[in-house]
């Protein structure tokens, strides 16, 4: 990405405001994250994949379909693993750049992550936690909150192994 657009959506997203933010009270790295198909009471693991990004972090893309409504619902989540917390906003802050909505918007009170952007209506939220930074969003032609859903993945992020 040029350093003009980037630039205007550093400008248009308050980055200046949010980079860096950690609202634990420690730090918080993940190394070598995983998805199990367990992390979501209620849903079921379509499709989990490791996928490559053009000059990204390693991802992992997975579809989710709901254990009762089947595949009416279903939601996408995609895992950025970055570097750091650094790397993680400014690649929060390039995904939001591919948003076609100029609705999307930061959540100020924001209950999940360090920083949180979310879509009109509750359809998509995009969250940085650590040096993880998430997309949320509907997948199928029944439309589910994905807040409560972001809250419970970002709730195991940051619990701590037993």
């Amino acid at each position: 990405m040029n350093r003009q657009p980037l630039d205007q959506l550093k400008q248009r997203h308050t980055y200046e405001e949010w980079r860096g933010r950690n609202t634990l009270e420690e730090n918080l790295f993940i190394w070598q994250f995983f998805l199990s198909g367990n992390e979501l009471p209620g849903w079921q693991a379509y499709r989990i994949q490791p996928a490559a990004t053009e000059r990204g972090p390693q991802s992992i893309q997975s579809i989710w379909q709901h254990a009762e409504k089947g595949t009416e619902a279903l939601l996408r989540i995609d895992v950025f693993e970055c570097a750091s917390r650094t790397d993680a906003h400014e690649y929060l802050l390039r995904v939001l750049g591919e948003f076609q909505s100029p609705e999307i918007a930061r959540q100020e009170q924001a209950t999940v992550g360090d920083v949180a952007f979310a879509a009109p209506e509750d359809t998509a939220i995009l969250f940085a936690r650590g040096n993880i930074m998430l997309l949320m969003r509907n997948a199928g032609p029944d439309l589910v909150p994905i807040t409560k859903i972001a809250r419970r993945f970002d709730g195991d992020l940051v619990s701590r192994p037993e």
